[in-house]
């Protein structure tokens, strides 16, 4: 199983216990449940935006970004690094 594959493994586990959790919460009027309906809500966010990162690495290289790579800092952002 490749890691994309995973991460979608998990994500439909979190959207899966997102919804378990708001009907949950809002059954049982419950304002906890439904906190913790949001906070598995964020993590599949992050786990969406893991995957839409992985998909972007995987791109073609460009001419304008040979090898997918950034273009060159400039000095002034390095010294910012630094600080």
């Amino acid at each position: 199983m490749s890691g994309t594959q995973r991460l979608l493994v998990v994500l439909a586990f979190n959207l899966a216990l997102v919804a378990g959790l708001v009907i949950a919460g809002v059954t049982a009027h419950s304002l906890a449940v439904l906190a913790a309906g949001t906070d598995y809500l964020l993590d599949a966010a992050a786990v969406a935006v893991a995957l839409l990162a992985v998909r972007l690495s995987a791109g073609q290289a460009r001419s304008a970004r040979p090898a997918a790579r950034p273009r060159r800092a400039s000095p002034r952002s390095s010294t910012a690094d630094g600080c």
